[in-house]
C-alpha cells in the first residue's frame, strides 16, 4: 500500500476534462455570484487550498484543479450549502456546482479540508458535507460525519458557533481519497466546554472554559489553536500535536506576547497561513508570526512576535515580553503592557514618517532639551539573561545621535546600560556595559543616507548582535554576557543619560525594547512587514468607522490578508494597505472576505461577489504537477522487514518478523526481532490512531534503536507511546520497520 499516492494520479490525470483550447485559458471575469442578503460564511475548497488532491470520485479530470468557493446561507428554516465553481470563467449569477440543503438548521460558520465541508450550526452541532460518494452530499455515516450532542460520538452542546478543518502531524490514510484524513475542531456558543477536537479517528476531547459567545478556532502543522474568552481574549496553541492529545482539558500555551494594546484578541475570526496569524476582534487586529512546528511555548520567551492595528495606531511586531512598545502614533504612549507613560521634555516633533504616511515620525531632539524619557522601574533590568531593543531611523547626516539608552545619569563607565546610536562615518552599533567593560556590535557602511532603516540589538547568551534592515551586520562574542542591572535607571530616547549625543538630525519611529532574543528568521520576517509603513502614501491603520474587525483571511499563495470592516475592506501586505476595496454593486455593508492571489470573494449585506484573473489552464496543471513530484512517493508498507500492532499490555495482536515484546516502563515497550537488521540505522516509523473495539487509540510517540545481548538478540527497538499512563487492553499501537536483515 503507497500512502499520499492520489497527488501522482492527478498529475497523470489533470488533462481529462480539457477538451478545447477555449477550456485551457479562460478570461478574467467578476461579477455578483448571487444576490441574496442571507450568507452567512465561506471558505475555499479545492486540490491547492487543501494541500493535495482529494476529488478522485470525480471522473472529470478538470474538476480535479478547480478552486471551489462554498458558501453557507440561511434558506427559509434551514440553512443550504452551495459549490461554487471559480475556473468556469462565468461568475456573474453562476450557476452552483452544487447544493446541499441542511433541513432546520441555523448555520453560524463554514471550513474545509481534503473536500470535507464543515458546517458550524448554532442548534444541530456541525454537518459534514463532501464529494467522496461521487456527488456532494451530506454524511450522516462511517467517517467523518454530522455530530450533534445526541449522536456517537457526541458533542457536548449543539450551538456551534465557529469551526475549522485541518491536518494532523501524522494522519491515517483516508481509504475514500487516498490523501490524510483530517481532524476537526469547533468552538461553542454556550455550554461548559470552550471548544472540542474531533480527531480523525473518531473521539472527542473537549475543552472546558467560560463561554460568553463562542471563541475562534484553527488547525495548522498539526497543532490546535484557540481564543479563551477572558479579559484578554488572549490566542493559545495546545501544548501538544494534536497526535498526542488523548483526553480532555489537554494543556495549552500562549501563542504571542500577552496583555499588549489589544489583548491579542482574536474573538470574532482568525485564521493561519503561510506562515502568519491574522485575529480579528471588536477591539481590532491582530498580525503575528505563526509559532514553529513543535516550539516549545511554555516559556514567555518563546512566544512569537504579534502587532496590534486599531484605526489609531499600528504597534508594529511585538517581541515576546515587551518592556516597551513607545512612537506608535504618540509620543508618550507606552503600548506594551507595561502601559510606562514616557515624559516629553521640551518639545519632540511629530509628523508622518513619508508624505501622505499614517504612520507618525518623531525629531526635534536636542541635548537636555527636547527628548523623551520615562522610569522603567526595574523592567529593564536584564542582569545577564536576552533581551532585544529595535527602532526605526532616518538621518541624512552622521550625527552621533544616541537613538535611545537605558542607564542612570553618571553611572560610573555607563555600567548596567544598553543603547543603539550612531557611531560615526554614519555607521550604527549596538552595546550593551557593565562595569568590567562592553560587548558592542558595530555595523559597516554608511546608514545616515536619508532613508529610512531599522535597527535591532539582540544580546543572546554572551553574544550581542546588531540587525539593519533584516541583516546580520555584526556580532561581538565575549567571555561573559555583560550584567544590565542598574539601580534607579533611567530610559531616554533621543539623546544620552547625561543630555549629550543627542540625535539632533534622526527621526525616530517604533521603538521598542522586550525581554527576549529575537531570532534572525523573526528579525528578517519583522522587517519585511514593517517597511511598507514607511513609503510615501502608506496605510497602516483601520480604516472603518470603528475599530472593530468582522473578518480576516490569509492568502495562502502570497501571505496578504484581507481584513474586512462593516464599512472597509481592505488588502494589507505586511503590515501596510496594498489595496482599498469597493464593495460590490448593491451591498452597503462588508461581512466577509477571501483571497487566492488576485481572486477575491466577498460577502456583503445584499450578495456574494468573485472576481478572477485570468488563468491559464495549463500553467496550472503543471504546477500540480511539480507539487507532485516534489511530494515525497509516501511509505510502501508491503517492503518493511518488521512489523507489529500490540495492546498496551504487551501483547502482540499481529506481526511480521517480531519475536517479542516487552513493557519494560510505563509508556515504553522493547521490541525484539525474529531476524535481526545488520545494524542500529534502521528506520521505525510510528503510526498513530489505529482503530481498536472501543474506538479508541494511544500512537506511538517515538522508536529508536537498542543493543540487547542478553537475550540473543543483537539489536532490538525501543517504542515509546503518547499514552504514558494507558492500561487498556483494547488500545492499541502500531510501528513498521525498514532496513536490510542479518540474512539479507
Amino acid at each position: 500500500m503507497t500512502i499520499n499516492r492520489d497527488l501522482a494520479d492527478l498529475a497523470q490525470s489533470l488533462a481529462g476534462g480539457i477538451t478545447t483550447l477555449s477550456e485551457l485559458v479562460t478570461a478574467a471575469t467578476s461579477g455578483i455570484v448571487e444576490s441574496n442578503a442571507n450568507f452567512i460564511d465561506t471558505c475555499l475548497v479545492g486540490s491547492s487550498v487543501d494541500g493535495k488532491a482529494w476529488a478522485g470520485k470525480f471522473e472529470n479530470g478538470s474538476v480535479w484543479s478547480s478552486l471551489m468557493l462554498a458558501t453557507v446561507e440561511t434558506s427559509g428554516s434551514d440553512a443550504e450549502v452551495n459549490i461554487w465553481d471559480l475556473t468556469t470563467g462565468t461568475l456573474a449569477s453562476a450557476t452552483p456546482l452544487a447544493t446541499v440543503t441542511l433541513t432546520g438548521a441555523t448555520p453560524t460558520s463554514i471550513a474545509a479540508s481534503m473536500g470535507y465541508v464543515i458546517v458550524g450550526t448554532s442548534d444541530q452541532g456541525f454537518h459534514i458535507v463532501d464529494p467522496h460518494g461521487g456527488s456532494w452530499a451530506e454524511r450522516t455515516d462511517g467517517w467523518p460525519r454530522s455530530l450533534t450532542a445526541s449522536t456517537t460520538p457526541a458533542l457536548t452542546n449543539n450551538n456551534v458557533q465557529f469551526v475549522c478543518a485541518g491536518l494532523a502531524q501524522q494522519p491515517p490514510r483516508d481509504p475514500r481519497t487516498a490523501g490524510p484524513m483530517p481532524c476537526f475542531g469547533v468552538g461553542y456558543g454556550a455550554g461548559a466546554d470552550i471548544h472540542s477536537i474531533i480527531k480523525h479517528d473518531g473521539n472527542v476531547y473537549d475543552r472546558s472554559n467560560t463561554v460568553t459567545s463562542g471563541a475562534p478556532c484553527f488547525i495548522s502543522n498539526g497543532f490546535f489553536y484557540n481564543v479563551v474568552e477572558n479579559s484578554t481574549d488572549r490566542l493559545f496553541r495546545s501544548a501538544s500535536p494534536i497526535d498526542a492529545i488523548t483526553a480532555a482539558d489537554w494543556s495549552y500555551n500562549d501563542a504571542f506576547q500577552t496583555g499588549a494594546a489589544s489583548a491579542n484578541g482574536a474573538d470574532t475570526a482568525l485564521d493561519i497561513a503561510r506562515g502568519w496569524i491574522v485575529g480579528a476582534a471588536a477591539a481590532g487586529l491582530i498580525v503575528g508570526l505563526e509559532p514553529t512546528t513543535g516550539a516549545d511555548l511554555s516559556g514567555s520567551a518563546d512566544r512569537q512576535p504579534n502587532a496590534q492595528i486599531t484605526g489609531t495606531y499600528n504597534t508594529g511586531m511585538i517581541p515576546s515580553q515587551a518592556k516597551l512598545v513607545a512612537l506608535a502614533n504618540s509620543k508618550t504612549v507606552d503600548r506594551s503592557d507595561n502601559a510606562n507613560t514616557l515624559t516629553e521634555n521640551g518639545t519632540v516633533t511629530e509628523a508622518a514618517v513619508e508624505t501622505g504616511a499614517e504612520l507618525m515620525g518623531y525629531s526635534g531632539f536636542s541635548a537636555g532639551v527636547n527628548y523623551l524619557s520615562m522610569d522603567p522601574g526595574t523592567s529593564m533590568d536584564f542582569g545577564t539573561g536576552d533581551f532585544s531593543g529595535m527602532v526605526w531611523f532616518k538621518c541624512s547626516a552622521d550625527d552621533g545621535g544616541i537613538f535611545f539608552q537605558y542607564r542612570e545619569t553618571g553611572a560610573a563607565a555607563n555600567s548596567g546600560s544598553f543603547q543603539i546610536q550612531f557611531g560615526g562615518s554614519g555607521t550604527v552599533f549596538f552595546r550593551n556595559r557593565d562595569g568590567t567593560g562592553s560587548a558592542e556590535a558595530s555595523s559597516a557602511g554608511s546608514w545616515d543616507d536619508g532613508a529610512w532603516h531599522l535597527a535591532v540589538g539582540v544580546r543572546d547568551g554572551v553574544d550581542t548582535h546588531l540587525y539593519i534592515d533584516g541583516v546580520l551586520a555584526a556580532t561581538n562574542t565575549v567571555g561573559s554576557a555583560k550584567n544590565v542591572t542598574q539601580a534607579a535607571a533611567r530610559f531616554w530616547i533621543g539623546q544620552n543619560a547625561d543630555g549629550g549625543e543627542d540625535a539632533d538630525a534622526t527621526t525616530l519611529a517604533l521603538c521598542r525594547v522586550a525581554g527576549s532574543a529575537l531570532s534572525a528568521d523573526q528579525v528578517r520576517k519583522i522587517y519585511e512587514a514593517e517597511k511598507g509603513m514607511f513609503a510615501a502614501n502608506a496605510k497602516c491603520l483601520l480604516q472603518g468607522a470603528s475599530d472593530a474587525v468582522l473578518d480576516a483571511r490569509i492568502d495562502p499563495l502570497t501571505g496578504k490578508y484581507i481584513v474586512t470592516q462593516s464599512d472597509t475592506q481592505d488588502i494589507f501586505d505586511g503590515l501596510a494597505i496594498e489595496t482599498e476595496r469597493t464593495i460590490a454593486a448593491g451591498g452597503t455593508t462588508f461581512e466577509h472576505g477571501l483571497l487566492w492571489g488576485d481572486a477575491v470573494a466577498e460577502i456583503n449585506d445584499a450578495n456574494l461577489f468573485a472576481s478572477t484573473p485570468a488563468t491559464d489552464q495549463r500553467q496550472v496543471n503543471e504546477m500540480l504537477r511539480s507539487l507532485a513530484n516534489q511530494l515525497p512517493a509516501g511509505v510502501d508498507l508491503s517492503k518493511a522487514k518488521a512489523w507489529a500492532v500490540c495492546d498496551s499490555s504487551a501483547t502482540i495482536l499481529a506481526s511480521l518478523n517480531v519475536e517479542s515484546v516487552a513493557a519494560t516502563a510505563t509508556g515504553r515497550y522493547d521490541i525484539d526481532f525474529s531476524t535481526p537488521f545488520k545494524s542500529t540505522k534502521f528506520v521505525g516509523i510510528p503510526t498513530v490512531g489505529v482503530p481498536s473495539q472501543d474506538n479508541g487509540s494511544f500512537g506511538t510517540a517515538f522508536v529508536g534503536a537498542y543493543n540487547n545481548v542478553t537475550s540473543g538478540v543483537r539489536y532490538g527497538a525501543r517504542v515509546y507511546t503518547y499514552d504514558a499512563t494507558q492500561t487498556l487492553a483494547n488500545r492499541y499501537f502500531a510501528v513498521a520497520f525498514f532496513g536490510e536483515l542479518e540474512n539479507e
